[in-house]
C-alpha cells in the first residue's frame, strides 16, 4: 500500500489493477476472473500473510470459535487446487467459481483471498481473516477449542459479516495508512474520487 501511487494503477474493464515494475502474472487472472464473476465486486485483497499462508496448509476452514470468526462462517470457501501459481483464465475461473457468492477463499499452501464492494470491505476481511488464523493455531496449540454453534454463529455473522461492517471496521485502519502515507494514498483519493472511500 506504501507503494500505491495513481500512476502506478490502470483500471481493467471492470477492475482496478496495481501494476508495479514486475506484475506477478497470477494476480491479473485471479482478479479479473472475480469481477467477471461478480460484478459488485470492487477490489480483491490477496497476500502471502504468515499465519493465513501457513493455515492453507492445514487444510481447513477457519472455524466459528470467536465472534470474528463468526463472520466467515458459511462465507468462506477452501480452494483444494494442488497447482500454487494461477498462470492463465482458466485456473482464475476455477478459483472464482469456488470463490461462488463468498467474501474469502483459502487458497491450498499459498494464502488467503478476500473480496468486497468496496476497497475497504476488502481489507478489512482480509485483516481479519488472517487474525482469525493466527487465534485458531492459538487455540488449537492448548486444546481443542469451543465451537460457535451453527444458529448464533449465522446470526453473528448476520451482525459482524456485512460489507457495511467490513467497510466500517477497515476505517480506523484508512485513516492511519492515509496519515503515514500521505503522498501516495492521498494522492490516490484525489485523484480517483470515484474509489475515494465511501460506505457501500
Amino acid at each position: 500500500m506504501h507503494e500505491a501511487r495513481h500512476r502506478t494503477i490502470r483500471r481493467n474493464p471492470r477492475s482496478l489493477h496495481i501494476v508495479r515494475r514486475v506484475t506477478p502474472p497470477s494476480g491479473g487472472h485471479v482478479v479479473y476472473q472475480i469481477h467477471e464473476a461478480r460484478p459488485e465486486i470492487v477490489a480483491a485483497a490477496h497476500a502471502h500473510s504468515i499465519f493465513g499462508k501457513a493455515w492453507s496448509a492445514v487444510g481447513r476452514l477457519v472455524g466459528p470459535i470467536t465472534q470474528d470468526a463468526c463472520a466467515f462462517y458459511e462465507d468462506h470457501v477452501f480452494f483444494d487446487e494442488t497447482r500454487v501459481l494461477v498462470t492463465d483464465a482458466n485456473e482464475g475461473a476455477a478459483l472464482a467459481a469456488a470463490l461462488g457468492r463468498c467474501k474469502a477463499a483459502i487458497l491450498r499452501n499459498h494464502g488467503l483471498i478476500t473480496v468486497g464492494e468496496t476497497i475497504e470491505e476488502a481489507v478489512w476481511w482480509f485483516v481479519s481473516l488472517e487474525r482469525c488464523c493466527q487465534s485458531q493455531f492459538l487455540a488449537e496449540s492448548v486444546s481443542t477449542p469451543l465451537q460457535v454453534d451453527p444458529e448464533n454463529a449465522r446470526a453473528a455473522r448476520a451482525v459482524n459479516g456485512t460489507p457495511f461492517v467490513g467497510w466500517l471496521q477497515c476505517q480506523p485502519l484508512w485513516r492511519r495508512i492515509v496519515r503515514d502515507s500521505p503522498i501516495s494514498l492521498a494522492e490516490l483519493h484525489e485523484r480517483s474520487p470515484r474509489y475515494r472511500a465511501r460506505p457501500p
